[in-house]
């Protein structure tokens, strides 16, 4: 595992892995190169069980978004918003400075 400092520039969308081994991981999906996908090893249902966290607490059903991916989204979400906002010539109250 190593980090990955990715500008929001870059981010095409962020998804929730379903795939076997990384199930509940945030996935950050990049602009370029095309489709490269990120997987945050650490948001992993795995990961989630290994750090002594109870399932049943934040997992609402099987492919439900979890906390972490849900964080990511409306961090995205603002940034987006910021953008718009300055492209637009005026301030977004909800939106990242």
């Amino acid at each position: 595992m190593r980090t990955h400092r990715i500008p929001w520039e870059q981010v095409a969308v962020i998804e929730q892995s379903s795939s076997y081994w990384t199930t509940g991981a945030a996935v950050v999906v990049l602009r370029g190169p095309f489709g490269r996908r990120i997987t945050a090893l650490a948001t992993t249902d795995r990961m989630m069980l290994y750090r002594g966290e109870n399932p049943f607490d934040t997992v609402r059903a099987g492919n439900a978004p979890r906390c972490p991916t849900l964080a990511a989204i409306e961090a995205h979400r603002r940034w987006i918003a910021a953008t718009n906002a300055r492209m637009q010539g005026r301030q977004d109250p909800w939106a990242l400075h």
